[in-house]
């Protein structure tokens, strides 16, 4: 990044900088990819990096060195540190840990915040349908009498099925419409918790638009199916 921001054609190499507050130039030896110092959700700043005994901190109290094997990571751990004793037999190796593990303690907390989220989803997907279906079946009932007497005159089951789930539509569609509407607005206050996915995804709002919309027709059609099974003689007595 700041190979670019300083050299936007390319060509880093070889020239020379200078930090803020020091006299000597440094030359540039080498431009390195981006780094994720604290996360792989925060964002990542101009750095420059120096061999550590061309820093004040030399010789520095702690340091951190990866190394890249074949094989199992852990079971060079004894070699490595044998390696390191026939150096410096004082020096400490702690906190050893495979890449992996390091790069699921930086998004731990992201993942928890996700499974929260996915718990709360999860309660809100099954709230709908209880309340879709809820209210369908009340509708059903309410027309029990009109839905006999379409059937004492000679409809078909299957055109009162058609009806009931014609009428149901419409607030699926309202609702879903009102639904995603609303997440377009609430997924500007989430952004900080998103990771490489837009606020503004298409593919998830359709994803989504389209699970609601076939989990609320999926139970509608229970009550439907029971308004084609009502006796005529049964619904023109209900009251």
């Amino acid at each position: 990044m700041l190979a670019r921001k300083l050299f936007p054609n390319g060509d880093a190499i070889g020239h020379r900088i200078r930090r803020e507050g020091e006299r000597d130039w440094e030359t540039i030896v080498g431009v390195v990819g981006e780094v994720h110092l604290e996360s792989q959700t925060e964002k990542v700043h101009p750095q420059v990096f120096f061999p550590a005994a061309q820093t004040s901190l030399y010789p520095v109290p702690v340091a951190d060195f990866a190394i890249h094997t074949a094989g199992a990571p852990l079971a060079i751990v004894r070699d490595v540190q044998r390696q390191v004793w026939a150096i410096d037999k004082d020096q400490p190796v702690t906190r050893v840990e495979t890449l992996e593990e390091v790069v699921s303690a930086s998004v731990a907390q992201r993942r928890f915040q996700a499974a929260v989220l996915l718990l709360f989803a999860g309660v809100a997907l099954v709230l709908a349908v209880v309340g879709v279906y809820g209210v369908i079946s009340y509708a059903v009932a309410q027309r029990t009498p009109e839905i006999g007497l379409r059937l004492a005159l000679g409809a078909q089951r299957h055109n009162i099925l058609r009806l009931t789930m014609a009428r149901a539509i419409g607030p699926i569609l309202a609702g879903l419409a009102a639904g995603l509407a609303g997440a377009l607005a609430a997924s500007r206050v989430l952004t900080s918790l998103l990771f490489e996915v837009k606020p503004s995804d298409p593919a998830t709002f359709v994803l989504v638009g389209a699970l609601l919309g076939v989990v609320a027709l999926g139970a509608c059609l229970i009550p439907a199916q029971r308004a084609t099974r009502i006796d005529p003689m049964v619904a023109l007595r209900y009251e």
